[in-house]
């Protein structure tokens, strides 16, 4: 894949991620959940090839709206091909392992 591609697939993972953590009552800001493609570039890079941006760049921090104080990590997976279905399955991973907290202190 191009950088280009590759560009707008992470985009589309962040917003379903950012999606998915506000469905599970996490806090997520309006603007978080509307970013453009030409946002989520000019904050992040456009060059995934060079490592604009890195993985490390798209871990977000999300707090519970029941517990504001406790910070959860959430980190994007590399893009994930398959059927929509498949995709949408992988990507709920992350959210789930937020619902289990037991092992963060």
């Amino acid at each position: 894949m191009d950088d280009e591609a590759d560009t707008y697939n992470l985009w589309r993972i962040r917003k379903t991620i950012m999606q998915l953590c506000h469905d599970k009552g996490y806090l997520v800001t309006q603007d978080e959940l509307d970013q453009t493609l030409e946002q989520f570039k000019e904050q992040f890079g456009d060059r995934p090839s060079e490592r604009h941006p890195a993985r490390s760049d798209l871990i977000v921090l999300v707090a519970h709206n029941d517990d504001p104080t406790g910070k959860y990590p959430v980190i994007q997976s590399p893009v994930i091909m398959g059927s929509n279905e498949d995709r949408l399955s992988k990507l709920t991973g992350p959210v789930k392992l937020l619902e289990d907290t037991s092992h963060i202190a």
